[in-house]
């Protein structure tokens, strides 16, 4: 995503008046969380411990607070 569509996305949600977040991850690639995708061998494409333990904190927390 560039920066011009990340601010517009952001531009769009906060015109709408959306309750929403963005989790962006340094280090963190595509398949990130499947320990098994270095196995693959695909530029791009790799797991990230770090970035895989920080995404599951951020949806326990996004569910703790929709469901408490």
């Amino acid at each position: 995503m560039s920066k011009n569509e990340l601010q517009a996305f952001e531009n769009e949600m906060r015109a709408a008046e959306a309750d929403w977040q963005l989790l962006s991850l340094g280090g963190a690639v595509h398949s990130f969380s499947n320990a098994a995708a270095d196995a693959a061998g695909i530029p791009g494409v790799a797991f990230h411990a770090r970035s895989e333990r920080r995404a599951w904190r951020a949806f326990e927390d996004f569910l703790l607070e929709v469901f408490s």
